[in-house]
């Protein structure tokens, strides 16, 4: 039976299997943490593929929730691991880490114009497209909704399309956020939990992202490669006679 721990701001369910790793993480040295992290490889290789995909599940949310170690771990797995089942699940793994994970509800919109009696506030936006199977679309909101403000704070009224559009990134992935909507003229709050920029949606592509972030760290492993040899200290010269030179030479 799997468990989730719920988080107290976002609606992202973490297996407690995680929360136990992100302890050891924390709680022990490098060292043991990178032991007990290397005990995820033989899941990652393992005949079942249930099992395979709990264990790249598991480290995925590690690194939702501690990032760096994780992206270490898996950068190095990735080029030195000896099954390519494993290379290709950290690698995956790595790939999801470096995606863009700013807020993300899957619709279109536009800032309204209405002149009339009935207009809304100037600070509005309309819904032109809501994309199906995106949060969004699941938290029910459709194409003509008027949406007049986030988590209770109106939008701006210089630019309120790309006020709403920056608030949702900014809350980030898996966070439950409130919409004030007005539909058919009848206010209403729509909650709704953000979920993370699709590859296709992303300024960036994912594998460009990693492909630069792959260049950065290589050249950053050479610098402190190159850094430490230069603050070595140097061998001291082998007294004459152990080189067999008469100590007058030159």
């Amino acid at each position: 039976m799997r468990v989730y721990v719920e988080c107290m701001h976002a609606d992202l369910r973490i297996p407690l299997r995680a929360i136990a790793w992100m302890a050891v993480l924390l709680a022990v040295p490098p060292a043991a943490a990178e032991a007990d992290l290397a005990e995820l490889v033989p899941r990652l290789a393992d005949d079942d593929f249930a099992t395979r995909e709990a264990a790249s599940n598991e480290l995925l949310a590690l690194g939702r929730l501690n990032p760096e170690p994780i992206r270490d771990f898996c950068f190095r797995q990735m080029r030195g691991a000896a099954d390519p089942e494993v290379r290709a699940r950290c690698r995956a793994v790595l790939l999801e880490l470096l995606s863009d994970d700013s807020g993300f509800i899957g619709i279109r919109h536009a800032r309204y114009r209405f002149f009339g009696a009935e207009a809304p506030p100037d600070n509005a936006v309309v819904i032109t497209q809501v994309i199906r199977g995106l949060p969004a679309a699941a938290a029910g909101l459709v194409a003509g909704d008027i949406v007049t403000g986030i988590n209770g704070v109106g939008l701006d009224g210089l630019d309120p399309a790309g006020d709403l559009t920056n608030r949702i990134a900014a809350a980030g992935a898996d966070t439950k956020i409130v919409l004030t909507v007005l539909r058919q003229g009848e206010p209403d709050d729509v909650a709704v939990t953000t979920g993370r920029r699709p590859a296709e949606f992303q300024e960036i592509p994912p594998e460009v992202r990693l492909q630069e972030w792959i260049r950065q760290r290589l050249a950053h492993d050479k610098a402190g490669a190159a850094n430490q040899a230069a603050a070595e200290p140097a061998e001291p010269a082998a007294p004459a006679e152990e080189t067999g030179q008469d100590p007058g030479d030159p």
